[in-house]
Formats: C-alpha cells, sequence, structure tokens
C-alpha cells in the first residue's frame, strides 16, 4: 500500500508528476521510477537472492527459482492526465508460474490478491468470477501493445465482430486492472494481443485462474509466453470468444 500512497501524493501534484516519453506511445513519470526504487529496496532487504524484474530499472539475475515482476505504474497515460484508472502491481514467480500475485488501484483503495491453490480476495472478500454464460450480455476488454503496429491492427481488425456480438467493449488502458476485473466479476473477458509485457498480465492471469475464470492463447491452447495473445476470462463464454477470433483468422 506504501507504493499506492506514493502514487497518490504525486497524483494530486500537477508538478511532481512530470511526464517524459519512453517512446512515441509510452510515457515515464517520477512516480513510476519512485515506486520502483520503493519496491526494489524492500525486495532486496527481504529477499537478497531472489530474481527481480520491473518495467522501470534493470532486470536482477540471482540464479533463483523465485523472480518478483513488479509493475510500478500501469495506465501512466490515465494517471499523468488524471484519470483514476491505475494501479500498481507484484507478482511473485515459482519456476516461471505465478504463485502470489498483488494488484492495487490507490484511487479506489482496492487491493487484489491471488494466492495459487489458495484464494484470490479483493480488500480480504472472496471473490470469483462473474457467472454469466453468453457474449450477448457479456463485457469484453481488449488490450494491445501501443507502439507495435501489428498488435493494434489485430485487435482493431475484430474489435466491430465483437461490438456486434458482445453487450459492449471497453479499453481501459491499464491491463492490469482489466484483468483483476475479469477475476471478480465486473467484466467477463479480457482478449491481449501480443506482444504481451510480463509485469501486465502476470498477477491478473493468476487471478482469473485462482477465482474460476480460463486462460489459454487465442487457439485454446496453454498460454506459452509472451509472444501469444491471451484470452482471460470467467472460463463460460470461453469458447465462444476463441470462436470469434478463429472465424477472423487470429490463431
Amino acid at each position: 500500500m506504501r507504493s499506492g500512497t506514493i502514487l497518490m501524493r504525486n497524483f494530486h501534484d500537477r508538478h511532481r508528476i512530470n511526464p517524459s516519453k519512453k517512446s512515441r506511445y509510452e510515457l515515464v513519470t517520477k512516480s513510476d521510477t519512485e515506486v520502483d526504487k520503493f519496491v526494489r529496496f524492500k525486495i532486496r532487504q527481504q529477499f537478497p537472492t531472489h530474481n527481480f524484474i520491473s518495467e522501470e530499472g534493470k532486470a536482477i539475475n540471482n540464479g533463483s527459482e523465485y523472480t518478483w515482476v513488479c509493475d510500478p505504474l500501469d495506465g501512466t497515460l490515465n494517471y499523468t492526465i488524471g484519470n483514476p484508472f491505475f494501479s500498481t502491481s507484484l507478482t511473485l514467480l515459482k519456476n516461471d508460474e505465478p504463485i502470489i500475485g498483488v494488484t492495487y488501484a490507490p484511487y479506489t483503495q482496492e487491493m487484489f490478491v491471488a494466492e495459487r491453490g489458495r484464494f484470490f480476495r479483493l480488500n480480504e472478500r472472496n471473490m470469483k468470477v462473474s457467472k454469466i454464460g453468453t457474449i450477448q450480455k457479456s463485457v469484453i476488454a481488449f488490450a494491445y501493445f501501443e507502439r507495435n503496429k501489428k498488435s493494434r491492427e489485430k485487435l482493431l481488425k475484430v474489435w466491430s465482430k465483437f461490438e456486434e456480438r458482445a453487450q459492449t467493449m471497453r479499453h481501459f488502458g491499464c491491463t492490469s486492472l482489466e484483468l483483476a476485473y475479469v477475476a471478480c466479476g465486473r467484466m467477463e473477458a479480457q482478449i491481449i494481443s501480443p506482444p504481451l509485457r510480463l509485469w501486465d498480465v502476470a498477477a491478473g492471469r493468476l487471478m482469473i485462474e485462482v477465482a474460476g475464470g480460463k486462460v489459454t492463447n487465442f487457439s485454446g491452447k496453454k498460454w506459452e509466453g509472451l509472444e501469444e495473445g491471451l484470452v482471460c476470462s470467467n472460463g463460460l463464454i470461453h469458447k465462444q470468444v476463441l470462436d470469434i477470433l478463429k472465424s477472423n483468422r487470429l490463431t
């Protein structure tokens, strides 16, 4: 929650945000780097032999079976324009599989926590995916890697197909929080076009699996890595989503 406190302090102080461009599509703020430094320090202090990967700063490889994956600030553009849909997340991997995932939305003070084999909770309340079983009643989110033209084109190509079938489509600009929303039943699915970034999806896919949902690649097979597209759903509409992707040759 200290990371969230840092983000909220700076969120209300426009001078402290002071964004700079990493690329045409990506921004970095003082908040990103401040949270990154804080989390690095805490992990190094408590788990000095573990590996560490973050969107900001260099990765640390100690040859451990345990790796911490941090996204100091997901939804950076939202954050810089005063849109409260942003989050900070931390995931623990064991042999590349997530075993603990935490996403915190500081503006709404919502803490999403998953532990493999045990629970998925929102602010200490056990949560499950939604029970909606038809795509016509579903809210579906899309995400893509902005600076990759093929990634954008893949999903924009089928956006209208889903728009015709689903209750509505959403693109919030904060992947980790969108995945948490699927896990707690606020949306029925999220489709993410490759390439993916580990810190965006590590915590969320664990949450969805623990909450009773389903995670696959675009072909409906086990998701194997960041170069594959990702479909995350409540499980009940999963085949319907895959059928639309397959009919539009995205598998």
